[in-house]
């Protein structure tokens, strides 16, 4: 009434919203994993550890308080320095974790995700143990793929039969066909594999 004039500015805040959100998700992800989630100092002490992380913290360090130095300063630093992540192994009351240190640009901290690998771990002794029996057994072995190709052979299997294991690789198994069997012979062994492996 009095000839002032009003105006009114509209902005558009949904882009910003969105980015908020995706922050905000961002940050409870530490919080949220099910991992260990350490945050070290370059000196090694303790700065933040998530959940998981400080249940496993309590087990590593037993009655030490927990702000001092559980990490190894030096390791911490040469992770700042080279400014690349760096990987390592830890046993802790009879589980194995693997520690992947990630230096954080523009800071003096590193983040450790750990990860438990004992069965991983467990399960890679169990295959070189088969592997030490695969090789050193006085019986011929051989392995073979789904399409029935010969795939890998132990050194008995060349002992045995003649063939090294260059020639026997990618052959099928009736490279060691003889005639002291008929063909139900044959047959009925191939039944048995297919049904029973």
């Amino acid at each position: 009434k009095d000839g002032s004039c009003y105006y009114s500015y509209f902005i558009d805040l949904t882009e910003k919203k969105k980015a908020e959100d995706a922050i905000e998700i961002l940050a409870r992800f530490p919080d949220e994993n099910p991992n260990p989630v350490i945050r070290v100092l370059k000196d090694g002490s303790l700065v933040y550890a998530n959940d998981a992380g400080m249940a496993l913290l309590k087990e590593w360090q037993n009655k030490e308080d927990s702000k001092k130095s559980v990490f190894c300063p030096k390791m911490i630093a040469d992770v700042l320095n080279k400014n690349e992540k760096t990987e390592y192994e830890v046993e802790i009351k009879g589980r194995i974790y693997l520690f992947t240190l990630t230096p954080v640009i523009g800071t003096d901290f590193v983040y450790l995700y750990g990860t438990d690998i004992t069965l991983r771990k467990i399960a890679e002794k169990e295959l070189k143990l088969a592997a030490i029996v695969y090789e050193s057994s006085i019986q011929g072995i051989m392995i073979t793929g789904p399409d029935g190709a010969i795939q890998s052979v132990n050194p008995a299997f060349t002992t045995i039969t003649g063939y090294t294991a260059e020639e026997a690789l990618r052959r099928n198994p009736s490279i060691l066909k003889t005639d002291r069997h008929d063909r139900s012979f044959y047959t009925a062994m191939w039944e048995s594999i297919n049904n029973t492996g």
